[in-house]
């Protein structure tokens, strides 16, 4: 069964410190059937061997929003924390591609005795507020 794992305590913490916002948490919840096993960022279809990173126009596409509200939404998460992007290694037409990734300690795919060295690297740096959270994975 492909699951991911809303990590409790630290999805509290943030409510309880006010840190998201009500559309930025209907986002969380709303990319969740996309978060890839082990990898945390969103994919195309969870159960391919091997997924594809989804832009943020495919995002938008997949969730019924609008671009613009998508690349906002996404900066913002990405400004607290919350989500991080990297390059992709894949081009479009008029822009380089990034890869979208859901930080671990709110919400993980996988293992979480076994978190990737990679996902680590990506969200080991935390704005300060994350820094307190009840429960760290690494």
């Amino acid at each position: 069964a492909k699951f991911a794992q809303i990590i409790q305590p630290n999805w509290g913490y943030l409510f309880e410190i006010d840190y998201l916002k009500t559309e930025e948490y209907k986002f969380l919840n709303r990319v969740i059937p996309y978060i890839g096993f082990r990898s945390n960022c969103l994919v195309d279809d969870i159960n391919k061997k091997s997924p594809v990173p989804l832009s943020q126009s495919d995002l938008a596409q997949k969730l019924g929003s609008s671009k613009p509200t998508v690349s906002r939404l996404v900066k913002q998460l990405i400004d607290k924390g919350i989500m991080s992007k990297a390059e992709s290694g894949k081009d479009d037409v008029n822009a380089r591609m990034y890869a979208l990734y859901i930080n671990p300690h709110i919400i993980y795919c996988g293992d979480r005795d076994n978190i990737n060295e990679t996902l680590q690297t990506m969200f080991r740096k935390t704005p300060k507020a994350l820094k307190k959270l009840p429960e760290r994975l690494f």
